[in-house]
């Protein structure tokens, strides 16, 4: 490994983004009411056609040095971001006996906690990580079956029993939660999002996403979610380009569409995708005509929503994201760096990124196979 120091950026790197101040085009869309939820349905175009919009790297904490890696800190394959700007890592669960590490706003390391273990405040198998309004970091063990809760400074709390299925749950601001479910049945698996009360007793099942258990799509049809201020946004791309918003009781407030082109699989992807996978996997997964309408989304607390489409930049070092302002409406396009798992050479890498109090955070995979996280300032001009 090298040994260096963690890399504290100040430059601003521009990316061919469209400002939100200049060149404002009439906005092409509609927005209606139907059974009381609006439904904005976006054209193809942005409002702003032209302009800047910065991102100031402000540090990078890079797994592959000596000092990060003397922290334990392998690849982490999740992390969250508090109210500060500290930083929490899933740590890879493989090979580290701890589970969650947290660096400070500046990318310094601070403390690791959640030790491997079936005892109070250890954890078996971490299958999520999410924060709650006060700073806690939630985490679901999967295999103990148990909901664990630890402060800020990465202190136990205290633990709460989960239903076997459960793989996700994040804590919204009313005191509810959004959990995910994973329920396998003898044909066919769903993934469900759920709304529970504080106890994680289901409230009301709010989406689902069903597969076959005999062909799996070769190209992952992603079905997420990302909580804002006031509300929370799922995305089920087998409904098309839609993101849909509920409230904190998850009742439906709006839905956002928009018009796009497909894109077509090639023959190379295909071919990527297949010799990645073991041979015994080879008739097990197909491939559709065409690539989902889009890969990834964020929200930030305002409730900007950043789509990651298939659409590749000018550069072909990134995608193009589809922004969206709080009401739904197609603002601009922005490039960002590839990151994460979506070329088929990184089938077994996460994607992930968020965005707080102004920041985008980006874990991404490296040429070298080793992780980093960089944190942009974004300068909305």
């Amino acid at each position: 490994m090298k040994s260096e120091a963690i890399l504290v950026a100040s430059f601003i790197i521009s990316l061919g983004l469209v400002s939100c101040t200049s060149q404002q085009s009439e906005w092409q869309g509609t927005v209606e009411e139907v059974d009381g939820v609006t439904v904005v349905r976006n054209p193809k175009e942005p409002m702003y056609e032209s302009g800047l919009l910065a991102l100031q790297e402000e540090y990078v904490i890079d797994t592959e040095l000596d000092e990060i890696a003397e922290t334990g800190m392998t690849n982490p394959e999740n992390f969250v971001v508090g109210s500060g700007g500290d930083v929490y890592f899933q740590n890879s669960q493989r090979t580290s006996d701890y589970h969650l590490i947290k660096f400070d706003s500046n990318g310094n390391y601070v403390t690791r906690f959640g030790k491997s273990g079936q005892g109070p405040g250890e954890i078996v198998m971490s299958m999520s990580l999410a924060i709650n309004k006060n700073n806690e970091i939630l985490v679901v063990d999967y295999m103990r079956k148990e909901l664990l809760i630890f402060n800020n400074e990465g202190n136990f709390i205290t633990e709460k029993p989960i239903d076997v299925d459960i793989v996700g749950a994040e804590q919204l601001s009313n005191g509810n939660y959004l959990v995910s479910r994973y329920v396998v049945g003898p044909d066919d698996s769903k993934f469900v999002k759920s709304v529970c009360n504080s106890e994680i007793e289901i409230l009301k099942e709010i989406e689902m996403q069903q597969s076959s258990n005999e062909k799996l799509n070769a190209v992952r049809n992603i079905f997420m979610s990302s909580i804002a201020t006031d509300s929370f946004y799922i995305s089920n791309v087998e409904r098309g380009y839609e993101i849909l918003e509920f409230d904190f009781d998850g009742n439906l407030k709006r839905k956002i569409k928009k018009e796009y082109d497909g894109i077509n699989i090639s023959e190379e992807y295909k071919k990527q995708i297949i010799d990645a996978l073991s041979p015994e996997l080879h008739d097990r997964y197909y491939f559709p005509a065409e690539f989902p309408p889009f890969q990834y989304f964020f929200s930030d607390e305002q409730g900007r929503l950043f789509v990651m489409t298939y659409e590749k930049s000018q550069d072909s070092v990134g995608y193009i994201y589809d922004v969206y302002d709080p009401n739904g409406m197609f603002m601009c396009n922005i490039s960002l760096e590839n990151y994460g798992k979506m070329e088929p050479s990184q089938i077994d890498t996460p994607l992930h990124a968020k965005s707080k109090n102004g920041f985008i955070y980006l874990l991404r995979t490296k040429e070298t196979g080793y992780r980093e996280l960089v944190v942009y300032r974004m300068i909305w001009e």
